[in-house]
């Protein structure tokens, strides 16, 4: 949802479904369709708010970082930061957009953030975990209701 392109969620996966063989690969969602707390709907919620506060698909794709267990990539003053790893990685980032000072926090936990320095933007991901990067201070969520 963050990699250039329209992004596709397919029926159901708003809400976890994990399919199956048929007649199980279509789970019945219309009971959940107001259902807007559940793990993966907030997940998907906040990753398509940062889209849209972002404006992403205005914005260039510039790789950032690349290793066999970490990937990590803006789009405008936006950074994400991927593995593959179940190992806890460090990476230092020095190619970023950003100014000494700046202050960057994930978006899924508000509290996690990390200032840029002249050694770089530090990254910490553990256990295959996903980060997605804002300056604080940007503007507040977007409601896409």
């Amino acid at each position: 949802m963050t990699y250039p392109g329209i992004p596709i969620v397919y029926y159901g996966d708003e809400q976890g479904y994990a399919g199956g063989n048929d007649p199980y690969n279509r789970e019945i969602l219309w009971p959940n369709l107001g259902k807007t707390d559940s793990d993966m709907y907030t997940f998907v919620t906040k990753i398509v708010n940062y889209r849209k506060e972002l404006q992403l698909w205005n914005q260039d794709y510039v790789e950032r970082y690349a290793l066999d267990n970490f990937y990590c990539f803006t789009r405008g003053m936006g950074m994400m930061c991927f593995t593959n790893d179940t190992n806890n990685i460090h990476i230092n980032v020095t190619y970023h957009p950003y100014k000494n000072g700046d202050v960057l926090c994930n978006i899924f936990y508000d509290t996690d953030c990390v200032t840029v320095t002249s050694q770089g933007m530090p990254i910490y991901l553990d256990n295959g975990e996903v980060k997605l990067y804002k300056l604080k201070g940007s503007q507040e969520e977007i409601d896409f209701e």
